[in-house]
């Protein structure tokens, strides 16, 4: 999704002729998220929660056509469109991104488009054109999350891990290398939830999941939600030693995590994990090396959990 965001992004300053560009995808008739941003060359980071109401976003909602708008900037970088008078050097055409299936908005892409300067009819009717794409193409890659990623955490589902570990057993048979994995559970997560209740233990799990995708890479490993409090990475191209010295990042980043109580007091939250490793000479099914994983987070559990093991080693801290 981040990748076709970062080219949507391109193709509409390109042929929009503009330097910043903005991308929200809708979520209710109230409110959408910043799903990319494009200012002078450079992508920024998303996330960010938007409210439409009383904006001329709400009025591109509702009437579902393209508009132009006087322009601010929001957060000093992105344009954004108002209804207010203040000169500010440039306007804003935003575009609604529309699904074939629903017929809604689900995105509106908003261009900087400075006073004066106007676009060419065809300029706009390829703009319109690509508008039609690139709803296509979210849509798509909305439903790929849906079938893939959790929804309270973000990461992906047990269903996809599976999935890719089939895979990389495939990769491993053909072309050699390692491939390696963790398998991780929050200590005494129902501690946690009998005492602060459910949303806070809902707040850990987005917490830790946040962690373990600032821990490991991106776009090589896979770190998914395998249930419950249990969370599992794979980790391609690493062997045992590597493997362990990401588990205990992992460990260390949680364990100094500024959790917090609902009322704002320290919390600790620790992990233990298995680490399970695998190569073309000694290769194994997806059962067998994450029932191995399991039996290393069993035992870290037993010895007094808050540490990683592997499998073959007792190695712990």
């Amino acid at each position: 999704m981040e990748l076709l965001i970062k080219h949507v992004l391109d193709t509409l300053a390109g042929l929009g002729h503009s330097e910043r560009v903005a991308l929200f995808s809708v979520q209710t008739a109230e409110t959408g998220i910043l799903a990319g941003g494009f200012n002078r060359g450079e992508f920024l980071p998303t996330g960010q929660i938007i409210h439409f109401t009383n904006t001329p976003l709400a009025e591109i909602l509702e009437t579902r056509k393209p508009a132009t708008f006087n322009g601010i900037l929001l957060d000093d970088i992105l344009p954004f469109p108002s209804y207010s008078h203040q000169q500010t050097g440039f306007t804003c055409l935003c575009l609604p991104l529309i699904s074939e299936e629903s017929e809604g908005v689900i995105g509106i892409a908003v261009l900087a488009q400075e006073i004066g300067i106007t676009q060419p009819d065809y300029q706009l009717q390829i703009l319109g054109m690509l508008r039609t794409l690139i709803a296509a193409a979210m849509e798509k890659a909305r439903l790929f999350q849906l079938a893939t990623m959790d929804s309270l955490t973000g990461l992906y589902t047990r269903r996809y891990f599976d999935i890719r570990l089939h895979e990389e057993i495939v990769r491993l048979q053909r072309h050699g290398g390692d491939v390696s994995l963790i398998l991780l559970d929050i200590d005494h997560f129902k501690r946690i939830n009998d005492t602060y209740g459910h949303l806070h233990g809902d707040y850990i799990l987005r917490g830790v999941a946040e962690l373990l995708l600032n821990t490991t890479r991106r776009d090589i490993d896979i770190v998914s939600r395998y249930g419950g409090e249990e969370f599992i990475i794979l980790l391609p191209h690493t062997g045992i030693e590597g493997a362990y010295v990401v588990a205990e990042r992992i460990r260390q980043n949680c364990q100094d995590y500024p959790f917090k109580t609902p009322t704002e007091e320290a919390c600790l939250i620790t992990l233990s994990g298995g680490i399970a490793t695998m190569n073309q000479v000694n290769l194994l099914n997806s059962e067998e090396l994450i029932h191995r994983a399991d039996l290393m987070l069993y035992a870290a559990k037993n010895s007094g959990r808050n540490q990683m093991m592997q499998y073959g080693l007792t190695s712990s801290l």
